[in-house]
């Protein structure tokens, strides 16, 4: 039996979760031992369903900031194992470091894989930056396999001189589990004492990277001009706090939704109208691509990838221009007759499909 570890710094509730999640619940595991390693493991909805599929999860220090443990350990895990391939998910170039240790541990293949596009501003940016260049510089001649989710990411995770070893794989996603569904739509919105309004709608980690700060002040100067609408926000985060003070601040308690974390959040997608996704930077925006698919028209920011835009249903606009054009990019899709039954068909031909995806890192893995 193929003994694969699969490398993930934090493991919650987010896309890179939700891809990997997707990835191998379609995998056979017939001849594979999957070990998802990870420095700190939070609630997950994924989780339960992976370890009855008998993938083995393995904390590390339990906390991400703590380096060089988590960096020990690792290694340690590592040899005692012995592990056939290992697949490091990573955000930056520290990350590439578990290359060199799964060498170390004479790991045979090592796959690297981008997810990201950019680092969080903060106090110590430009040193987080710094440790990112060189991480990237010395560690990712380690990687035997370089994969990334779009062009940007890959860009932002390997130097020049490895890009013509990176290959683009797009962040697949279960299509037909976001057809769109008008008797769903119906039975939430019912649920949430919702019929005739209008329903913004987003869903991710609550965080610096989505923005939802500026979402928040772009529903609130739609809600000004469309009393009869909701927001509704499907997620959490180290920013929920913030979100709900500046929604008290706003006034606007009766008008926004938060729906915590949920294992079925194409049913909150099917109960929306329209998607805003102003995320500051993305490696490809795995939310967008589940948003398309259930046939939603979507305003998203330009930090977000081309690669995720599938549809002509999507909008993307600069961070830059005010709220004020937001607002009426908003009130002008709300007026577009869209056909959302079809849309999940047409996401799958574009190759986002799950079962495409995973076919392909099957071939790699070396299963059945």
């Amino acid at each position: 039996m193929k003994k694969i570890c699969i490398y993930c710094e934090k493991w919650s509730s987010g896309g890179i979760e939700s891809f990997i999640a997707s990835v191998l619940s379609q995998i056979d595991l017939r001849d594979i031992q999957i070990d998802l390693v990870s420095c700190q493991i939070e609630y997950s909805p994924f989780t339960k369903g992976l370890i009855e599929r008998g993938v083995k999860f393995h904390q590390l220090s339990g906390n991400r900031n703590n380096v060089l443990k988590n960096r020990y350990l690792f290694l340690q895990l590592m040899k005692r194992q012995q592990y056939d391939i290992l697949h490091v998910n990573a955000f930056h170039g520290g990350s590439l470091y578990y290359l060199y240790l799964g060498k170390t541990a004479g790991i045979p293949k090592r796959i690297a894989h981008s997810h990201n596009s950019m680092l969080k501003k903060g106090l110590f940016s430009a040193l987080k930056l710094a440790i990112h260049n060189i991480g990237k510089i010395i560690y990712a001649k380690y990687g035997t396999d370089l994969w990334a989710c779009s062009s940007v990411a890959a860009h932002f995770l390997y130097p020049k001189s490895l890009s013509s070893q990176v290959v683009i794989i797009p962040n697949g996603i279960d299509v037909m589990r976001f057809q769109f569904s008008e008797d769903k739509r119906y039975a939430v919105r019912a649920g949430l004492d919702i019929y005739d309004e209008i329903i913004l709608g987003h869903t991710g980690r609550f965080c610096q990277q989505k923005n939802q700060l500026f979402l928040l002040d772009v529903f609130y100067n739609f809600l000004i001009k469309h009393p009869n609408s909701k927001l509704l926000l499907v997620g959490d985060g180290e920013d929920k706090s913030r979100l709900i003070n500046r929604v008290a601040k706003l006034g606007i308690e009766e008008k926004v939704i938060f729906t915590g974390i949920t294992s079925h959040v194409e049913d909150f997608l099917f109960a929306m109208d329209v998607f805003l996704f102003p995320s500051i930077f993305e490696g490809l925006g795995i939310a967008v691509v589940e948003a398309q698919a259930s046939g939603l028209p979507l305003i998203c920011s330009d930090q977000v990838p081309m690669e995720a835009m599938l549809l002509p249903n999507v909008q993307r606009l600069p961070l830059k221009l005010d709220i004020e054009q937001w607002v009426q990019a908003v009130e002008k899709v709300c007026k577009i007759s869209n056909k959302r039954d079809s849309c999940a068909a047409l996401v799958k031909n574009k190759g986002y499909d799950i079962e495409t995806v995973t076919a392909f890192i099957q071939n790699t893995y070396g299963g059945t």
